[in-house]
């Protein structure tokens, strides 16, 4: 799966988060999936770019954050 069709299976779940069961695993698996592939970068910068930010997945963002303690999505 190329980085933006990844990016579209996000954004198709993000309306269900919190509301479908395992939505918010879906939505892990694509995150870990983009940062195997392309980078933590890229997730911060898609959380950063989204409502992901305000899901829980907002301290993943934060200039504090230090990946290496969590690698938790």
């Amino acid at each position: 799966m190329t980085l933006q069709e990844i990016k579209n299976k996000i954004w198709g779940e993000i309306p269900f988060i919190n509301k479908r069961p395992y939505s918010n695993n879906i939505v892990g698996c694509y995150l870990r999936q983009i940062e195997k592939h392309y980078g933590q970068e890229e997730v911060v910068k898609l959380i950063k770019n989204s409502p992901l930010k305000n899901l829980g997945w907002g301290y993943i963002a934060k200039p504090d954050y230090k990946y290496e303690d969590h690698k938790y999505y």
